[in-house]
């Protein structure tokens, strides 16, 4: 309902005569005059149309004016009401002010006092509401940049391989909306041309975007480049320093931001802004809007990769600590194993996670364990020390990485073949125990398309070292396991046995003794013959 420069006046009153003087007052002054003589013709035109100002009568046929101005606040409680009255009293006064009149006046109301009171009244509007966009302009700036920390942050792992491009199409989007404008570009220093290119945008074409390429030297944004200076242009138009043809491309409107990208102490492009939603000029507090959440820009860009190292540290001690817990909660082999190998595979992100394990007396290798694009499975494997990158990393007392196996000599298809799986890149990792290699940890093809790093080999060998002696307990109690129970199925079985005999020499026993007693009675029969 209000507009930037007051300029009309909704004139609501009974009395002729007062309209038309006030009217006459207004007009001189350049104000655009509305007429209703009663509230409810009043309150209709206070719908339909836009007024800076309304002057109200308190006492009017019909709708008075303090039920008036309380439907008027109803649906446009930023207008400013000046009620005014031949029947001063104090309770029309404190009623008007509690309704939210702006101010509160006597008839006869001369020419001095009216414009006294509508100078007040409109700038105290205009501060109001200057205040309130700076405020909204402020909580918007504090949402543009939590959004943005959200997003950057959300997926941790594509942002560790992310270009800066990609984050840059997020931050010109929050300018966008924290400055309510239709275009904005940002455009960094291609130091090998010694050009400026757009690198992301929002309102401008892509053909625009493709073509734009130019000298840092020149223009608008080559100024800004050259000093170092955020730069507010009103009116180009106007500007004696610039014309519109230092404009980088064709813009909407006459009035431009323009403010420089700072990282590591120098000027390394700049942020340009234009074309306000509103239709109106940018100001010195959209300039320190955009300066604000520059320099929110200008840290983050320039502590992005200690961002990526600080939450990749975090992550491996995530993982430590994981692994820690769970090879705590057991000492059955195939389970540590289980539980280790598939927190790694998870962790890394990558297709195939594999456990060989070394026999005794240099034997070779022999698959142990597996997981397979996140299935399970088991198959026997004998690889030679030296063949392949595991046989390498076993035979050389070494981790490796290769991010381009077809071109690695060490290189052998056994895994491949036997796994039923075309390897692009792999890291080899030795389990050693007290100078003794006990196995080989292998991730196959990290997933995305993406190469293994020296980090994740340096956190793939750390927790080598955290579980190596864990798999080595658990692998003897698992053999000693085993050994005590072979002995009790032997033992049970050796009693099984000399039950079985005990039980046939009890039945030999009975059958002798049925044998001397036949001859016994044979004997008697004899006898009495």
């Amino acid at each position: 309902m209000v507009k930037k420069q007051t300029d009309r006046v909704l004139l609501i009153d009974d009395e002729k005569l007062f309209r038309e003087m006030m009217s006459d007052i207004l007009r001189k002054e350049n104000y655009k005059v509305t007429i209703a003589e009663e509230g409810q013709k009043g309150i209709a035109l206070a719908k339909k149309e836009e007024f800076d100002l309304i002057i109200l009568d308190i006492y009017m046929p019909g709708l008075s004016g303090l039920d008036t101005l309380l439907a008027l606040k109803k649906f446009c409680p930023e207008l400013p009401v000046i009620m005014v009255t031949a029947k001063d009293t104090p309770e029309n006064y404190e009623e008007s002010m509690r309704i939210g009149a702006s101010d509160y006046l006597l008839k006869p109301v001369s020419r001095e006092r009216l414009l006294r009171s509508i100078k007040t009244v409109t700038e105290r509007q205009r501060h109001m509401l200057s205040e309130a966009q700076w405020l909204d302009s402020l909580t918007r700036l504090k949402r543009g940049t939590e959004k943005f920390k959200t997003q950057l942050w959300a997926d941790k792992r594509k942002l560790v391989n992310q270009k800066i491009e990609t984050s840059l199409e997020t931050i010109v989007s929050l300018i966008a909306e924290l400055l309510q404008v239709n275009i904005v570009a940002i455009m960094l220093i291609d130091h090998s041309v010694q050009k400026l290119v757009i690198k992301a945008s929002f309102g401008i074409t892509e053909r625009i975007v493709k073509r734009y390429s130019r000298p840092i030297a020149e223009g608008i944004s080559g100024h800004v480049v050259h000093t170092g200076e955020p730069l507010l242009i009103q009116d180009v138009r106007k500007s004696e320093r610039f014309k519109p043809a230092d404009y980088d491309f064709p813009y909407e409107a006459s009035s431009l931001l323009s403010v420089p990208i700072i990282a590591g102490g120098r000027v390394e492009g700049v942020i340009n802004v234009n074309d306000k939603k509103d239709n109106t000029l940018f100001d010195e507090r959209d300039l320190t809007l955009l300066e604000m959440f520059a320099q929110n820009i200008e840290f983050m860009l320039d502590n992005l990769e200690l961002y990526h190292q600080l939450e990749e540290r975090l992550n491996e001690l995530t993982l430590l600590y994981q692994i820690n817990h769970r090879i705590g909660q057991t000492l059955d082999f195939n389970t540590l194993v289980d539980e280790v190998m598939s927190t790694i595979h998870e962790a890394f992100d990558v297709e195939a996670t594999v456990l060989l394990l070394v026999k005794e007396d240099k034997e070779p290798l022999y698959y142990r364990f597996g997981i397979i694009n996140d299935q399970h499975i088991m198959v026997k494997l004998d690889i030679d020390h030296g063949d392949g990158l595991p046989g390498w990393s076993v035979q050389n007392n070494k981790s490796v990485i290769s991010n381009d196996v077809k071109s690695d000599a060490r290189h052998s298809l056994t895994l491949d073949q036997t796994l039923e799986i075309k390897t692009r890149n792999m890291v080899c990792v030795p389990l050693i125990l007290a100078g003794n290699i006990l196995g080989v940890t292998i991730l196959i093809n990290k997933k995305n398309d993406l190469a293994f790093t020296e980090r994740e080999k340096n956190l793939l060998e750390m927790i080598s070292a955290e579980t190596v002696l864990v798999l080595k307990n658990a692998w003897l109690h698992s053999s000693l396991q085993q050994k005590i129970e072979e002995a009790l199925a032997t033992q049970k079985r050796e009693t099984h046995l000399k039950q079985i005999l005990k039980n046939k020499m009890q039945e030999i026993d009975r059958l002798k003794e049925g044998a001397v007693i036949t001859f016994k009675i044979e004997d008697d029969l004899e006898l009495d013959e």
